[in-house]
């Protein structure tokens, strides 16, 4: 690719392919090559990021995330990202493999005539609330994520973490486990119907992959006992699952209202 003197974005002169100003790739048309070139980084960074970041981040999830907020940030890719990488292919996989019942609407359980605040209102939430959970899985572990950072960062406020870094700690996490997603969602197509002692076999493996996780990098990151952190981890995961469904059914039932 032809060199270029003067970047087009900040005016500076070029010493070599790159701006060492703003960083701006020298070049002066658009070619097959540029754009697939800026595909890879912008999106897969296969080689910088993102196989490195999901090696780690089942090996040493906790440490990953440290090595990320203490300043390594170049070599792996970012929380938000990562998140946003594995729930589109996420969304794209699911409607090929839903199996749920097709009669189910939210807009039917928000516009029905039960009253707001009733038994009612509440089994409707609750069948809103599976559906997500089972079809909408990431973008429900998407909204998830503000509460179990708030609700982390005030049971760890001896620790040195802002709310920010925890709030990294938690994207990471719900960027791996949607790919623990993407899996069982594949899975379940095959071992949906095998059960162990009346529970669904996948949904087993879900819970097992998300507990596992989740304690696996409490305990990296905020660097305490395997009791400690066990004992916080699961009350950071009910309370801050708690909140974001008492959130979620106000929600409800403010939509239910306004119908």
């Amino acid at each position: 690719m032809n060199q270029v003197d003067i970047c087009k974005n900040c005016k500076q002169t070029f010493q070599g392919e790159y701006c060492s100003s703003c960083g701006q790739r020298s070049f002066k048309r658009f070619s097959i090559s540029y754009l697939w070139h800026g595909l890879r980084e912008d999106l897969f960074e296969i080689e910088g990021g993102l196989l490195l970041t999901f090696r780690e981040l089942w090996r040493h999830p906790g440490m990953m995330v440290l090595n990320y907020i203490n300043g390594a940030t170049k070599k792996y890719y970012s929380p938000l990202k990562y998140l946003i990488f594995w729930t589109a292919i996420y969304l794209i996989i699911v409607p090929f493999t839903a199996t749920s019942d097709s009669n189910f609407s939210i807009e039917n359980a928000i516009s029905n005539s039960n009253p707001i605040f009733s038994t009612g209102s509440l089994t409707d939430f609750y069948y809103v609330w599976v559906y997500l959970m089972k079809l909408k899985t990431n973008i429900y572990l998407m909204g998830l994520i503000p509460f179990l950072t708030a609700t982390n960062y005030l049971f760890h406020r001896e620790s040195k973490f802002n709310y920010t870094e925890i709030l990294i700690l938690h994207t990471y996490f719900c960027g791996q486990f949607a790919f623990v997603a993407i899996v069982m969602t594949l899975l379940s197509t095959q071992i949906g119907s095998l059960t162990i002692s009346g529970f669904n076999l996948s949904d087993i493996l879900i819970q097992v992959s998300y507990w596992y996780m989740f304690l696996k990098m409490q305990k990296e990151f905020f660097g305490k006992t395997w009791t400690i952190s066990i004992f916080r981890g699961v009350t950071v995961l009910l309370v801050g699952t708690l909140l974001y469904l008492v959130v979620l059914y106000l929600i409800f039932n403010g939509l239910k209202y306004s119908f």
